[in-house]
């Protein structure tokens, strides 16, 4: 047999060889050098994680780092531009005057900032149903979901009036992007509240200081009603936190903001930092 036809024939084998071989499994996308939705989700000690990664959706820029202070304290008495109207400075100086543009930084940071953290949120109140570990915990985890996805809508609310609403897992780059009024907000955070403030527990141990309890859940869902001009509801839940929770108002009204009284008596919910202004440390 001549070497050309050996060759030939050797070329045949390897392409039968190759297409016999490329099954489905063999075709899988799945990385197996790093952890994905496909075989995360499942115990106790991804769904912490999972959580974990919601609450640290806050301390992004667009949220409570630099987005939210800014949004909203810029625009009340309580906060000014000291720092010029020119340069880096234009876009504090717009938002202090009322002059904020819907390509501005602090729009863009807020809504896209704000959606990273309800994604997360979305996954873990989507799939925890189905894990398998302490129910107790289950419910807690799914509560802190609730809570933090019902936060980060208030937020949009409050910025930007009619925003998307998004309950699902994102499995798609198309979406729809049909926007809702802040009404219809306020009432899935209600919703949403009610059941998560069933689901937390009143109060944690030291270590694990900082997350959502249920008189979080019940604050922020009084503050929903409110903004809703559903008053007569939001009073029962006030009184009760009033007369029930376990706050106190500190004798210094100036050492609310101070670091050394981190999570006091007065505090509901904080988002934790770290010291610095870098990474997980906080601007202000």
């Amino acid at each position: 047999m001549k070497k050309k036809q050996i060759i030939y024939l050797i070329s045949i084998v390897l392409t039968g060889f190759i297409f016999s071989s490329c099954g489905k499994d063999f075709t899988s996308l799945t990385p197996v050098s790093q952890r994905n939705a496909t075989d995360f989700y499942k115990s106790q000690s991804d769904f912490n994680t999972s959580v974990m990664g919601a609450y640290a959706s806050l301390q992004l820029n667009g949220n409570f780092r630099q987005g939210v202070p800014v949004s909203f304290e810029m625009q009340s008495d309580n906060a000014f531009n000291g720092a010029g109207a020119s340069g880096v400075s234009e876009q504090y100086e717009k938002v202090d005057l009322f002059q904020q543009i819907p390509t501005g930084a602090f729009p863009s940071l807020v809504w896209s900032d704000s959606y990273k953290g309800i994604d997360r949120c979305n996954n873990i109140i989507k799939l925890i149903d189905n894990a398998s570990f302490d129910q107790n915990l289950k419910d807690q985890y799914k509560g802190e979901a609730l809570f933090i996805r019902s936060l980060l809508y208030y937020n949009l609310a409050i910025t930007f009036g009619n925003v998307q609403l998004k309950l699902d897992v994102t499995t798609a780059i198309d979406r729809d992007l049909q926007q809702v009024d802040a009404n219809t907000i306020y009432t899935q955070i209600v919703t949403d509240l009610s059941t998560a403030a069933g689901l937390l527990p009143p109060a944690y141990t030291a270590v694990d200081r900082g997350r959502a309890t249920s008189w979080a859940a019940k604050t922020l869902e009084a503050k929903a009603l409110l903004m809703a001009g559903k008053k007569a509801d939001a009073k029962p839940i006030l009184t009760d936190i009033k007369n029930n929770g376990p706050y106190t108002l500190l004798p210094n009204y100036a050492d609310i903001f101070g670091t050394s009284h981190k999570n006091s008596a007065e505090s509901i919910f904080e988002v934790q930092y770290l010291a610095g202004g870098r990474g997980l440390g906080s601007m202000y």
